[in-house]
C-alpha cells in the first residue's frame, strides 16, 4: 500500500463515522413526546396499513415512504413476537398507543440516520467518478456536516429518502452523458419514479436528465436516441404507480 492510498483509506471511513455520529447524536429528541409536526403523518399512515386501512390519510404526499416504514414495522413485530414481548398484532398496536417511542426511533434510524450516511457515501462515489478522489472526499465531508441534512436525518420524513434517490440518479445521468445505453435510460426511469414516489418534487430530476440526454444526442448524432426519454417516462410512471398503489385507487 502506497503512502498516497493510506490517507484516502482512512479519510472516507472517518467522514462516514462523523456523519453517523452527527446523525445519531440526539436522534431520540422529544420522545415520547412529538415535537415535529410532519413525522406523525408517515408513522400513522404506516400503522394504519397494519390496522387494515389501505386508504391514505394524507394525499398531499406520496405513500412510498410510509409503505417502507410499514415493512420495517412488520419486521419489528416479528422480532418482538419471537422475543415474547408481543403476542398478537393487537398487542403490537397497543404498544404503539402506550408509548410510540421505539416506533419513531426505529424509523428515524433506518430512514433518517442510515439513509443519510448512505447519501454521504453515494455522493462521495459520484463526485469521485466525475472528478477526482479529492473531489469525492470534499463532497462527502460537506454533506456529512451540512446542517440541514444532519438536522433532517434526525426524524422520519420524505426528504432524506428523496435525496438519497436523487444522488443515486446522478450516477445514471452521468452514464447517459458518457454512453447513453438503453439500460441507462431504463434505470433512470425507475429511479425517477421512485424519487417522485418519495416526494412529488422529485420530478425535477427530469431537468438534469433531459440535459444529459441532449448532450449525448448532440455528441453522438444518433437519431434513434430521441425516443429513449419516452421509455424513461413510461418506466417512471409505472414505477410511481407500483410504489403508490392505493393512492391511485383512492384519488
Amino acid at each position: 500500500m502506497t503512502s498516497e492510498k493510506i490517507p484516502a483509506t482512512l479519510t472516507l471511513p472517518a467522514i462516514l463515522l462523523a456523519a453517523l455520529i452527527l446523525r445519531l447524536w440526539g436522534v431520540n429528541f422529544g420522545l415520547p413526546h412529538l415535537y415535529h409536526a410532519d413525522e406523525p403523518i408517515i408513522i400513522n399512515q404506516a400503522m394504519s396499513y397494519g390496522a387494515g386501512s389501505l386508504k391514505p390519510v394524507y394525499f398531499k404526499i406520496p405513500q412510498f415512504v410510509s409503505l417502507l416504514v410499514f415493512v420495517c414495522y412488520g419486521i419489528y413485530y416479528l422480532v418482538l413476537h419471537v422475543l415474547g414481548i408481543v403476542q398478537t398484532p393487537e398487542s403490537f398496536g397497543r404498544l404503539f398507543l402506550i408509548d410510540p417511542s421505539s416506533f419513531y426511533l426505529l424509523a428515524r434510524i433506518v430512514f433518517g440516520v442510515l439513509l443519510g450516511v448512505l447519501s454521504v457515501f453515494l455522493l462521495y462515489r459520484i463526485a469521485k467518478r466525475i472528478g477526482t478522489r479529492r473531489h469525492g472526499l470534499i463532497a462527502g465531508f460537506l454533506l456529512a456536516t451540512a446542517f440541514l441534512h444532519v438536522r433532517d436525518s434526525h426524524y422520519i420524513y420524505m426528504d432524506i429518502p428523496l435525496l438519497c434517490l436523487l444522488v443515486v440518479s446522478f450516477e445514471w445521468i452521468d452514464n447517459i452523458v458518457v454512453r447513453g445505453w438503453k439500460r441507462d435510460y431504463a434505470f433512470m426511469g425507475v429511479l425517477t419514479g421512485l424519487a417522485v414516489a418519495a416526494k412529488y418534487n422529485g420530478v425535477f430530476i427530469g431537468v438534469p436528465f433531459l440535459t444529459a440526454h441532449a448532450m449525448n444526442v448532440f455528441r453522438t448524432r444518433e437519431i434513434k436516441k430521441h425516443f429513449y426519454p419516452l421509455m424513461t417516462g413510461s418506466l417512471a410512471l409505472l414505477t410511481f404507480a407500483l410504489a403508490n398503489p392505493t393512492s391511485l385507487i383512492f384519488i
